[in-house]
């Protein structure tokens, strides 16, 4: 989780290129059919939400749900790293070539 922290906050940040310069800034307002803001939904689903998860999974009051928890992390973990990678290539596609 946290690689996948640090490299989504690493490719938020600026390029030599205009056109990379173009795409990082089509990040935050790029839409997925009815969904706004799917960068932050997937930096919430792809790294809150499974850190929220491991970590209550880790407490000892919860050890016979720990193991529904590891799942639902690695599910919501999925589904957050889905709408990053289609948003990334969302905003590399929008920004003009010429």
């Amino acid at each position: 989780l946290a690689l996948n922290t640090a490299l989504s906050t690493y490719e938020t940040r600026l390029h030599g290129t205009e056109n990379a310069r173009q795409a990082k800034a089509f990040f935050k307002v790029v839409r997925i059919g009815p969904i706004r803001k799917p960068y932050r939904l997937a930096m919430v689903f792809g790294t809150g939400l499974p850190g929220l998860f491991l970590a209550v999974a880790n407490l000892h009051r919860v050890h016979s749900i720990a193991p529904l928890l590891l799942v639902a992390a690695g599910l919501v973990a999925i589904v957050g790293l889905f709408l990053y990678e289609s948003v990334y290539i969302r905003a590399g596609q929008l920004a003009p070539l010429s």
